[in-house]
């Protein structure tokens, strides 16, 4: 009788396990991907805003929100870097996530790119990439990017406005695609510092 009773307790414990973990994955906001590969191919030369190179190895150990834009964007960049500021300013465990930013603009210097993201907040990081490292890493993740236009020498373009989810092991795990909610993403961000 005892055993039976112990057994029943093992399988509802196991169920309940299995039920929370489930129910942990179906709350979550962003498109699950899973990539096999890492964010960065490692022949890419990154130059970052925080140190002289930047790779998968500086994407390991942390969950990464990464956004593609550029310095001169006059409304969908500067908005999405402020509501990431937002987000972030109340993440409970703020030395696990980081903010990457990289420029689409060839033109972008690094200094400028460097006073752009720390003017939303001085933890940003900001990437530059070679044009053919960036067209590289932008067929690999499937960021759209096309300059669509030029005026008093400041070039536009047209790109795609998502955040990528990067896990601990330097792969795509998620994506948040337009319109951004910064409540899903805060609460998504708390749980995933919890268990992932």
């Amino acid at each position: 009788m005892n055993k039976s009773y112990l057994i029943y307790v093992l399988i509802a414990i196991f169920i309940f396990v299995g039920y929370s973990a489930t129910n942990n994955n179906k709350d979550v906001k962003y498109t699950k991907l899973y990539s096999n590969e890492l964010f960065f191919d490692n022949k890419e030369i990154i130059e970052s805003t925080k140190s002289s190179t930047f790779g998968n190895e500086d994407l390991k150990g942390k969950i990464s929100l990464v956004f593609f834009g550029y310095t001169t964007c006059p409304d969908f960049c500067p908005d999405t870097l402020s509501r990431m500021n937002t987000v972030l300013s109340k993440i409970e465990n703020k030395n696990t996530i980081q903010l990457i930013f990289v420029s689409i603009n060839p033109k972008d210097s690094l200094n400028q790119v460097k006073k752009y993201v720390e003017y939303f907040n001085e933890r940003f990081i900001g990437l530059t990439l070679s044009e053919n490292h960036l067209n590289n890493l932008a067929k690999r993740t499937g960021v759209y990017i096309k300059k669509i236009e030029k005026e008093n020498n400041i070039d536009f373009y047209d790109h795609t406005g998502a955040i990528f989810l990067v896990g601990k092991e330097a792969k795509i795990t998620g994506l948040y695609t337009p319109p951004l909610n910064n409540q899903d993403i805060l609460n998504d961000l708390n749980v995933l510092v919890k268990y992932d």
